[in-house]
């Protein structure tokens, strides 16, 4: 599976758009940083939120099979912050629980 987004450094980029049912999002990465060291991802969740319940994934094998690295990250409260981020790692939204019109956002430092 081909990473379908990667975000360059300090810009703001879709993730996902108008999310209303249980889902598995669209894979996405983080651009290798310069220096070296963490980096941290800030989601950013908008739109009409209803419910949302959406845990973050990673694939170790190219988008093939998907696990959990925390269950329960995004919820309708609102963005969420990501520290330490992996450059270059595969992740995708799992979206469990979703009514409305979710659009989800990223950006890393």
């Amino acid at each position: 599976m081909a990473i379908t987004k990667v975000f360059p450094i300090a810009t703001v980029g879709p993730i996902d758009a108008a999310i209303s049912a249980p889902v598995a999002g669209s894979p996405f990465a983080f651009k290798m940083h310069e220096a070296t060291g963490d980096f941290s991802a800030m989601f950013i969740v908008s739109g009409t939120v209803t419910t949302l319940s959406a845990d973050l994934q990673t694939s170790p094998d190219g988008g093939t099979t998907w696990v959990n690295v925390t269950t329960a990250f995004l919820t309708a409260a609102g963005g969420k912050l990501l520290t330490p981020a992996i450059s270059g790692a595969l992740y995708r939204l799992n979206y469990t629980t979703a009514s409305g019109s979710i659009n989800v956002s990223a950006v890393s430092n």
